[in-house]
């Protein structure tokens, strides 16, 4: 898993946080086990993009920012997974395809 391509950049807090946070999405089915090994990476490379802009004078503590890093980074992802374009539920059909038109005559779908 990570373990072997361990970023030593990022400190064990956010580490530790990025692992349950995938951990977390895999297990409520937001992503396939098998993406794992991406979501760590993209999550920590997001991190590390990201970690210069903490500011210690806005009064959050390190672990805050690490929180909000990832959090937002996850609702992006989430977002880009449901978008109407490469929605993974949708199905696809033809258009020319026969469907009940109600009255109970066949129609093309683009007819309904």
């Amino acid at each position: 898993m990570f373990d072997s391509n361990r970023l030593e950049e990022i400190d064990p807090y956010t580490t530790m946080h990025i692992r349950e946070k995938v951990k977390q999405l895999i297990k409520r089915r937001k992503f396939p086990p098998h993406m794992e090994d991406d979501l760590v990476q993209e999550l920590s490379l997001d991190f590390l993009l990201r970690r210069p802009k903490y500011d210690p004078a806005r009064k959050a503590s390190r672990e805050t920012f690490t929180v909000r890093v990832v959090r937002n980074q996850i609702a992006s992802m989430l977002r880009a997974r449901r978008a109407r374009v490469r929605d993974y539920r949708r199905n696809g059909c033809s258009l020319d395809e026969s469907v009940d038109s109600g009255e109970g005559a066949p129609v093309a779908r683009h007819e309904t």
